[in-house]
């Protein structure tokens, strides 16, 4: 069976709805338990993080094929939030 492209963006956003809260709950226990188990605190997350504006563009250079009316951004996030001080990366949104 052909799904079409159009018809597939409910999909893949109905998809995308059900599994993130999934996988951050599961993520954010298993990273607070294996925290407990080595006596780590996780240290407060410099406000630059969660203050920084995404701006918005298309996503015409992400994909060969891109959703029409799709927005894509970047955010930057510490590696080891552990560590938020230290090394940093940009995660497209």
């Amino acid at each position: 069976m052909r799904i079409s492209r159009r018809s597939s963006l409910p999909l893949t956003a109905g998809a995308l709805a059900a599994v993130t809260p999934v996988v951050t709950a599961c993520s954010d226990g298993a990273l607070r338990r294996e925290r407990e188990r080595k006596g780590v605190s996780l240290a407060a997350l410099p406000a630059r993080f969660p203050q920084q504006k995404i701006h918005w563009s298309g996503c015409e250079d992400v994909t060969a094929e891109p959703v029409a009316g799709a927005e894509c951004g970047w955010v930057e996030v510490p590696v080891d939030y552990a560590a938020p001080d230290k090394e940093t990366i940009k995660l497209r949104v």
